[in-house]
């Protein structure tokens, strides 16, 4: 995994002692969390509102926290610490912080590009971004979880790849062609019906007559109310994935959150997340990269 700096300097990978960069379906799409040795030369550049710049990603990312953890070494005449830091990509980084006071977005009839614009995002459009009828973000409050709940009443998420953002319905993740077939790896399976039913509800809501409108009801899981919904819109709010196994395979930067992965047993997984490691040994461990993923099925 190769990190440069905003001035297009490139990090030693002896001072990179692990880096993880993730790819999630959510608002915020795209995470690194790295341990790097600093000098006198990196320091000012690793601090927070900083940017890295990270192999595999076309868009640099925010450092939003600085953590030091204080270990001390001398290699000649200079001297290192260590830090870990935390990054989001900075086209969608203003998202995740809570709204300021003069600054609530309320929106009608627009798209979803248009909310996280307004919100902050520094983004061109987002392909197949659906209609939003409706988006209130108030002071104090976090764009992130409004633009969930819009995504969860559309039955898809946001994906990244390439620096550009992608709105794509579950039903559809699990119908593309597989970017890997996995015939080779180490897994962990997560299977049990009984908490999918405690954890994804079905919704009702109610009509203009007073009665109600219903949501799928196929299985006996938990109730919610969804006010001043549309029975399209309940069905996709009951429609997710639930993670089925977590892999880990050879290191593979080209897998993303949202792709679709076969299974030696021909099945389809869709991949939840993709956490790509690299260990650089620096402080005496293995060397190791390697890519784990979380795959879910429809639910």
């Amino acid at each position: 995994m190769i990190l440069k700096l905003c001035n297009g300097t490139q990090i030693r990978g002896d001072m990179i002692k692990v880096a993880t960069l993730r790819s999630d379906l959510a608002p915020v799409p795209e995470t690194l969390e790295a341990e790097i040795r600093i000098d006198d030369e990196l320091k000012p550049h690793l601090v927070q509102g900083g940017k890295i710049k990270v192999s595999g990603s076309e868009t640099p990312h925010r450092i939003i926290k600085v953590e030091d953890i204080t270990q001390r070494a001398s290699q000649s005449h200079r001297h290192y610490g260590l830090v870990r830091i935390t990054t989001l990509i900075d086209n969608v980084h203003a998202l995740a912080f809570l709204r300021k006071p003069g600054a609530s977005v309320i929106m009608e009839c627009v798209s979803l590009t248009c909310c996280y614009k307004a919100c902050g995002a520094t983004i061109g459009a987002i392909k197949n971004a659906p209609p939003v009828p409706r988006f209130t973000c108030m002071v104090g409050d976090t764009p992130t979880f409004h633009i969930a709940r819009i995504l969860q009443e559309n039955g898809g998420s946001i994906r990244a790849r390439c620096g550009s953002l992608e709105f794509m319905r579950f039903k559809d993740m699990g119908c593309q062609k597989e970017r890997v077939t996995i015939s080779d790896a180490i897994e962990d399976k997560m299977s049990s019906g009984f908490l999918e039913r405690h954890e994804v509800p079905w919704f009702f809501s109610m009509k203009e007559n007073a009665g109600h409108e219903m949501g799928k009801t196929c299985k006996a899981r938990s109730v919610r109310f969804a006010p001043i919904r549309k029975a399209c819109t309940l069905n996709n709010m009951s429609t997710t994935l639930v993670l089925e196994k977590a892999v880990r395979i050879d290191h593979n930067e080209q897998i993303y959150a949202g792709d679709a992965v076969k299974l030696p047993d021909g099945r389809k997984l869709v991949v939840m997340t993709a956490a790509h490691t690299f260990n650089s040994g620096t402080d005496g461990s293995h060397n190791n990269q390697y890519t784990r993923l979380w795959l879910g099925a429809l639910a």
